[in-house]
């Protein structure tokens, strides 16, 4: 049991840690691609250069995104204020 508790607050952190590169990448990036998109793909192509399969890729995204209306209620994006998940903790002296 513990050992789960323990698992299951790793990958809530890596969750936390990635997203919050993410939204720092995003809003530092000097260009007009789609920012979301390149970090998703990379991040594809990562799982898929570490053996994950492209139907467990695939299953994973659907099974994410489908579950997103039960903790979204209907907000389109979360948190107050502009920016892109720049909120809480203070992220900008994070990791810097």
């Amino acid at each position: 049991m513990a050992e789960e508790a323990h698992w299951e607050d790793q990958v809530s952190r890596s969750a936390y840690d990635f997203a919050l590169d993410c939204a720092k990448l995003y809003t530092r990036c000097p260009s007009d691609e789609q920012h979301l998109v390149r970090i998703v793909s990379d991040l594809i192509t990562e799982l898929w250069d570490r053996g994950f399969s492209q139907t467990d890729i695939r299953s994973a995204f659907e099974q994410a995104v489908a579950a997103m209306p039960r903790y979204a209620a209907g907000a389109e994006r979360n948190g107050t204020g502009e920016g892109y998940g720049l909120y809480g903790d203070s992220w900008q002296s994070a990791g810097e």
